[in-house]
């Protein structure tokens, strides 16, 4: 795969640093829920970051918080609860046949058996994005 796509591999753990791992917990919580008070309960139990997307929460937390802040959710209505990388430093693409070659290169990863998870620093510009967008519509 990486040669078909002109990369190569590093050894292993020579991109680490460039990460860290977190708790990541994802849940749909009712309407009726009083959202200060949840989030304080979270804040107690270690959550470092709360992001709310309507009724859709996605909590991100330490390692050695992710059981106590998991334990704060129903179990009903957690939607994903995992360990991840997330990274340290995002470096923005500009250019959009780079953005393409990596796009292949991610896709030709997560479709191989072998692989179990990608995880990239990489975020799109917004004229980037744009126009993949709009070739994906064509």
């Amino acid at each position: 795969i990486m040669t078909k796509h002109d990369a190569s591999l590093g050894v292993a753990g020579c991109v680490a640093w460039m990460f860290r791992r977190v708790g990541v917990i994802e849940a749909t919580l009712p309407k009726d829920l009083h959202r200060e008070d949840f989030e304080l309960q979270l804040i107690d139990a270690g959550a470092e970051d709360i992001d709310w997307d309507g009724d859709v929460i996605r909590v991100f937390c330490p390692l050695e918080g992710f059981e106590r802040v998991l334990k704060v959710f129903n179990s009903d209505t957690v939607q994903k609860s995992e360990i991840t990388f997330l990274p340290l430093e995002k470096k923005v693409l500009t250019d959009i046949i780079s953005a393409q070659e990596l796009l292949e290169l991610q896709e030709a990863l997560q479709g191989d058996d072998d692989v179990d998870e990608v995880y990239t620093n990489v975020e799109f510009s917004e004229e980037v994005l744009k126009t993949l967008t709009a070739d994906e519509e064509l």
